[in-house]
C-alpha cells in the first residue's frame, strides 16, 4: 500500500469514526466493531491504529450544513459564527469568501465542527438567520 500523506490519514480516520458511531447507533456496537473489523483489515490495517488513537484523543469529528434563507442577515454576525465553529482555524478572507458563496442563491457552505458541538452551532446560524444541519 502506498503512503498516505498526514490529510488523507486523517480524513480516512474522521470518516472512520462518524461511521463507526452511525452503525453502532443503528445496528449495536457488537455489530459495529465486527463490521470495522472486516473493512479495516481490507482498506489498511494502519486504520486501526489511527482511528483509536483519535478516539483515546477525542478527535471526532463532524459537519454542518450551511443555507441562507434569503433573509436580512448580520454579515459580520455570521463570519464571526463561521470561523468560531469550523475547526480548520479559517481566516478572516476565508471565512468572508464562504460567507460570499452562502449568499448566492441557492448556495450552502459545509463547515467541519467538533461532533459534540453540531447542535450548538446549527442553533446559533439558525439564530443568525440561516438553516443549519448536522451531518
Amino acid at each position: 500500500m502506498s503512503e498516505l500523506s498526514r490529510d488523507q490519514k486523517r480524513e480516512l480516520t474522521d470518516s472512520s469514526l462518524i461511521f463507526l458511531r452511525s452503525i453502532g447507533n443503528v445496528y449495536g456496537s457488537d455489530r459495529a466493531l465486527e463490521m470495522w473489523h472486516t473493512i479495516a483489515d481490507t482498506i489498511d490495517p494502519d486504520l486501526k491504529g489511527w482511528t483509536f488513537e483519535a478516539m483515546l484523543l477525542g478527535r471526532m469529528e463532524s459537519s454542518i450544513i450551511i443555507q441562507y434563507l434569503g433573509m436580512h442577515v448580520n454579515k459580520i454576525a455570521i463570519i464571526k459564527a463561521i470561523r468560531t465553529w469550523d475547526r480548520r482555524g479559517l481566516g478572516l478572507k476565508e471565512a468572508k469568501d464562504m460567507l460570499d458563496g452562502l449568499m448566492e442563491r441557492g448556495k450552502e457552505i459545509v463547515l467541519e465542527v467538533s461532533y459534540n458541538r453540531v447542535n450548538h452551532a446549527a442553533e446559533e446560524f439558525r439564530n443568525l438567520g440561516c438553516k443549519g444541519l448536522g451531518i
